[in-house]
């Protein structure tokens, strides 16, 4: 079973598409779960008509904590997948298929699989498109390792989600896609980006809200230091790295989001720590022994 998890923050216009692609799914047995952020009476009233689609609408909870309170929703199956994404990308094709196909020659050949993405492909590119976007042309082989990609669309293995655990629920949205994948590869997990998957994404930044561009720029760096610190860099160097790099781009509007975020991150480092430490996976999911 294929269980597929939408995170939505738009209107039924917009949704209906997306869910339109899921429900097409031929040959793949699966159930779509949505969780409506936005609380619009629109979208439930649609989903609640369609077959193998569940809704849930717990409030504006933020990204990974909506996907991580579906999950505690199910008992977890080790011959189960899970396809996690917003409501604003769009399958290219035959992308859920590729990307269950890769997953499946992979686990056969016993690979420690964490995270399967598709690539991305920006709706409206901009300054800020990064070169996991820019990886339309490379055919070498049908997939790469990565070490970043956004959360939008991801495939997550059974065992990964059982050993690494789900999104950490301090981030409310902004660096949760970070935290994971530098969990998980602290953990011994591989993550692949497949390279005949294709969805295109609505990719907004910068966000509109001056709030929330500090708390992304905050949320990077806590993601980084959080888990795959092995060389024992400096916070402080971090960010310094950061600004120099808007400085010679000439995004000087960044630089000074990285600025606010450097002292929020300082701020609330240390409570994040101790919050990190007590995260234990196997007491926020169920799992069918």
């Amino acid at each position: 079973m294929l269980h597929c998890i939408v995170v939505g923050y738009s209107t039924w216009d917009k949704v209906k598409t997306l869910l339109s692609q899921l429900t097409a799914l031929q040959g793949l047995e699966h159930q779509t779960h949505y969780v409506d952020n936005l609380g619009d009476e629109t979208v439930e009233l649609e989903i609640s008509s369609l077959a193998q689609c569940n809704y849930y609408a717990w409030g504006n909870v933020g990204y990974g904590s909506a996907i991580n309170a579906v999950l505690k929703e199910l008992i977890l199956d080790s011959n189960d997948q899970y396809l996690v994404m917003n409501d604003d990308v769009l399958f290219r094709g035959s992308c859920i298929e590729t990307l269950m196909d890769a997953y499946l020659g992979l686990k056969k050949n016993h690979e420690r699989i964490g995270i399967i993405s598709p690539i991305f492909v920006a709706s409206k590119p901009h300054d800020d498109s990064s070169r996991y976007f820019k990886l339309a042309g490379v055919k070498a082989k049908n997939h790469t390792q990565m070490s970043f990609g956004p959360a939008a669309c991801w495939l997550l293995d059974y065992s990964f989600l059982e050993k690494v655990g789900g999104f950490f629920p301090s981030f409310f949205m902004y660096g949760e896609d970070l935290e994971l994948i530098n969990r998980g590869s602290s953990m011994g997990y591989t993550h692949y980006l497949i390279h005949d998957a294709f969805v295109t994404h609505d990719f907004k930044y910068p966000p509109a809200n001056i709030k929330l561009r500090v708390m992304k720029e905050a949320n990077i760096m806590s993601a980084y230091f959080l888990n795959t610190n092995r060389g024992k860099h400096s916070p402080h160097v971090f960010a310094l790295t950061g600004l120099l790099v808007s400085f010679s781009r000439g995004q000087f509007a960044r630089f000074k989001f990285i600025l606010l975020g450097y002292f929020e991150f300082i701020k609330r480092y240390a409570d994040l720590k101790i919050t990190k430490s007590s995260y234990k996976p196997d007491e926020h999911f169920r799992f069918l022994t």
